[in-house]
């Protein structure tokens, strides 16, 4: 599905179990399982250390590492209705939901309307006070995507197609995180950036430079 190989199947079973251990709402499970799942593929992906994940409000969830916990709220840009539903079908697929629709939908990637919707979803993500109250060592804001028919080789479309003047910083969170499906150049497999602001700066950089 993601070209996660063997390491999808656990991920999934991982997701849905810590998933049914804390939260007995049906209405909410299937977007946390998803939630929970992009985030475990970027930790495997990133290396980043764990001991045990637990759901949280606010944010999504709290990452316990040895004495330290980090609060982690998810977030996806998929574009479009239609991406959305090709996007719920692969998912629905690897914990075998079965499709919210049957029609294998082809991806159009919009850059215009993708980066007025990550612009919008960091903003309205800033703006929110998730620390309030909340004893954790720090915060992360994981944002998942795709590639889509965007070429990552020169640039993953969240560095490629922001400007400078567009991506206004604030400091809510202490890193954004970025998990971008089928932008892998070997094998079409995700990626992900452990800073996306620094990344995004030094691409900008580059490419100006």
């Amino acid at each position: 599905m993601f070209l996660l190989y063997e390491s999808e199947g656990k991920m999934a079973k991982n997701a849905k179990n810590i998933i049914n251990s804390y939260n007995n709402s049906n209405r909410e499970k299937k977007k946390k399982v998803f939630e929970l799942f992009h985030l475990l593929v970027f930790l495997e992906i990133s290396n980043f250390k764990k001991n045990k994940i637990v759901p949280n409000e606010p944010g999504d969830f709290i990452i316990k590492n040895n004495n330290e916990k980090y609060m982690v709220e998810v977030t996806t840009i998929f574009g479009n209705k239609e991406e959305n539903i090709k996007m719920n079908n692969i998912l629905n697929n690897i914990f075998n939901f079965g499709n919210d629709d049957k029609k294998d939908l082809e991806t159009k990637f919009v850059n215009i309307s993708m980066r007025n919707l990550f612009l919008k979803k960091l903003k309205d993500k800033q703006e929110k006070n998730y620390m309030d109250g909340l004893n954790v060592d720090k915060s992360f804001l994981l944002i998942v995507t795709g590639e889509y028919d965007n070429c990552s080789i020169t640039g993953s479309w969240v560095l490629k197609f922001l400007q400078k003047n567009e991506l206004i910083f604030k400091k809510s969170f202490d890193k954004i995180w970025i998990l971008d499906y089928f932008a892998s150049g070997k094998d079409g497999g995700p990626i992900v950036m452990n800073d996306f602001y620094n990344e995004f700066v030094k691409y900008k950089k580059i490419i100006e430079d």
